[in-house]
């Protein structure tokens, strides 16, 4: 019995990461994986941004859309930027930047800001199909274009209100090394940080994570079920009115509209779902945060988050593409010198 007590007792001391593959995990995922992704984001968001400005705001749809690209496009910048300005304050002012520190208020916070916008847009999206298919003869009077602006001011303002405390509690200071002659950057904490991160936590990350997730998630489930009866009345409608083109091709553009929120949503759940169980983990687990006993696996884990943060904001140009006769034709027009052919 003692000898398989001291046996439990020395795996439970050993981390779930250890010092010697931390770094190795984190240069894949943090430096490589997640800057590619996020080179990649940047690019395809500027596009969407391109786009949807020169379709105009005609529709409220686009209003939501741009705020969405907009968001994603400042995400995976604050992922990439850092990396380039720890690189140059090295190179250019001989300033060492304690990275894993700094990152943590200039990318990581800013990051995290821009990620609950998108959270929070995509489940406003989805809401607002969902409330297509059960009040289609109202959902215009409800969501109009100075509402809807309303809603996505109001969402990122409360997103950067909800993080700004970190700002509050978190100094970046310049400290001298004499050892070794340089100047380097460090974090130092105001006193009452403990318990202002505390609410700061359960206010802008575990709320804004959990309500938004859970909005998507129903929402989806909603409108896959809209979908399939919204196929099956078109069906029978086509059959019975092959002479009313216009009520087919109403049918049609709301399927396609259902299909596309339910193909960015279920983009969104299947790239959160690692930040929803990683979330529960550090509420009910206190050695799993950055300060406790399983910190390296801490850090590898959200590491991971972020990088497939970055996928969820990467990745929407292809439903776009693929789902939106309007986005494909504004795509080859933007791209191509020739004639753009016109969508019904």
């Amino acid at each position: 019995m003692s000898l398989i007590y001291s046996v439990n007792i020395t795996l439970a001391d050993v981390p779930i990461v250890d010092n010697t593959l931390y770094p190795i995990l984190i240069n894949i995922i943090a430096n490589v994986l997640t800057v590619l992704v996020s080179i990649f984001g940047i690019l395809t968001n500027a596009v969407n941004i391109l786009i949807f400005l020169r379709q105009g705001f005609i529709d409220q749809v686009n209003i939501t859309l741009l705020a969405l690209a907009l968001s994603d496009l400042l995400a995976l910048m604050a992922i990439s930027v850092p990396t380039l300005v720890f690189f140059m304050a090295y190179k250019l002012f001989d300033v060492i930047l304690y990275s894993g520190e700094i990152s943590y208020i200039t990318a990581g916070t800013v990051h995290l800001i821009f990620v609950r916008v998108t959270g929070w847009l995509t489940a406003f999206i989805t809401f607002e199909r969902c409330l297509c298919v059960t009040l289609p003869l109202h959902v215009k009077s409800l969501f109009t274009k100075q509402r809807v602006t309303c809603v996505v001011v109001t969402i990122y303002v409360f997103s950067f209100a909800c993080l700004a405390p970190t700002y509050y509690t978190t100094r970046i200071i310049s400290s001298y090394l004499p050892q070794i002659n340089r100047s380097y950057l460090i974090l130092v904490y105001t006193d009452d940080r403990a318990i202002i991160d505390h609410v700061t936590f359960i206010v802008g990350n575990v709320f804004p994570v959990m309500a938004s997730f859970s909005i998507v998630v129903l929402s989806t489930i909603f409108l896959v079920v809209g979908l399939v009866r919204s196929t099956t009345f078109s069906t029978h409608q086509i059959q019975q009115l092959t002479t009313n083109n216009k009520i087919q091709v109403i049918s049609r553009k709301k399927i396609k509209i259902i299909k596309l929120t339910s193909s960015l949503a279920l983009i969104y759940i299947v790239t959160f779902t690692p930040t929803i169980i990683f979330t529960v983990w550090t509420i009910r687990d206190p050695g799993f945060s950055v300060t406790g006993f399983n910190r390296n696996f801490f850090n590898v884990a959200f590491s991971f988050s972020f990088l497939m943060e970055s996928l969820n904001s990467s990745l929407h140009i292809f439903p776009y593409y693929s789902l939106s006769a309007k986005y494909r034709t504004s795509f080859r027009t933007l791209f191509t010198c020739c004639p753009a052919v016109r969508v019904p």
